[in-house]
């Protein structure tokens, strides 16, 4: 504000006393996007002035009801108005936009929720290791953590020399189809059961980790644990990786409920759910990629030890595409 009439009340005064900061915070951002552009914005900066305009909106709001000077409210009003056309302007739709969420933005916002990614992997690496466990000491456990038709298969899957050699240049393509919706099928479901204040994450990422670790105790029992190993080395980082983070977007969106902050319940749901749904959508491109593998790559008649080498160029590629372009935050702060 460019000065404070000082005929207002006590509560005004303390009102105004108490938001300003953040108010001027908001206007010097929105002359920084008047005088250079969006595209000039640090990546949180553009976060910062969507939560410091939704802040702006609630205390339009309160001030409509308790403030009484005219002036306030008008400045109040204006400055709402000019940040609701910069966080609220229609983007334009072009493939160069599509090109930089996913080469540029994606990764940077995966790197933002790396907390709350690393909690659903400790949940599903965790449940892994324990349920392969009492499957190890005690064979018998299989049939409380498995459901009955595992059982049928059991012993011709653990009887291959090589995991999954019966797969055709015919059949290749469909289970890659198949076992690619499997895979964006839990992704999603570990993020969108956020919703019930991420103890549906939670129990989902529990169920895949348990079972998970229960057929690798299973196909230890047989001695064949190496060539299952060997199978999943090729795309299982990747997969795992991409439920990790369906899980930790779970967690963001159950993180508006559980801790909205400034904001109110619903608004946090609205930001983070955009967020959390943007954060899960990147993983589809990686899950195909992982399906591909799996489909055309695992299956074929080589030894282990070259999947095993082959399975160092997808890590290698993840790690290089989750931490790559720190420094590119404007195709992100222009969204």
């Amino acid at each position: 504000m460019r000065g404070e009439n000082t005929t207002i009340g006590a509560s005004d005064r303390a009102f105004i006393s108490r938001k300003k900061p953040d108010w001027e915070r908001l206007e010097a951002l929105l002359r920084k996007v008047q005088t250079s552009g969006v595209r000039r914005l640090q990546e949180d900066e553009a976060l910062e002035v969507a939560r410091l305009y939704r802040k702006a909106t609630s205390d339009l709001a309160q001030a409509q009801t308790y403030v009484r000077d005219a002036e306030v409210l008008q400045y109040l009003n204006g400055l709402v108005g000019r940040s609701h056309g910069i966080v609220y302007r229609t983007p334009s739709f072009s493939f160069r936009g599509i090109v930089d969420f996913f080469l540029w933005e994606y990764p940077a916002r995966v790197r933002r929720h790396k907390a709350q990614a690393l909690w659903a992997a400790a949940i599903l690496f965790g449940t892994m290791g324990f349920g392969f466990l009492l499957v190890a000491f005690d064979f018998e456990a299989r049939d409380y953590l498995l459901p009955d038709g595992f059982r049928t298969i059991e012993k011709e899957l653990v009887s291959q020399e090589r995991w999954a050699e019966q797969m055709t240049a015919e059949i290749a393509p469909m289970s890659s189809a198949f076992i690619m919706a499997n895979n964006i099928r839990v992704t999603f479901l570990a993020f969108a059961t956020g919703v019930f204040l991420g103890l549906g994450t939670f129990l989902v990422l529990a169920f895949n980790g348990l079972q998970l670790g229960a057929i690798m105790g299973v196909v230890h029992h047989y001695g064949r644990l190496g060539i299952l190993m060997a199978f999943v080395a090729s795309h299982g980082v990747i997969e795992l990786a991409c439920i990790c983070i369906g899980g930790g977007a779970g967690f963001v969106l159950a993180s508006g409920m559980v801790s909205p902050g400034d904001l109110s319940v619903k608004d946090a749901l609205i930001e983070r759910g955009r967020e959390s749904g943007l954060l899960v959508l990147g993983t589809v491109p990686l899950l195909v990629l992982a399906g591909t593998i799996e489909g055309f790559v695992s299956p074929l008649p080589i030894p282990g030890w070259t999947k095993g080498v082959f399975a160092i160029f997808p890590a290698m590629f993840l790690v290089w595409y989750l931490l790559h372009g720190r420094s590119r935050g404007r195709a992100a702060a222009e969204r």
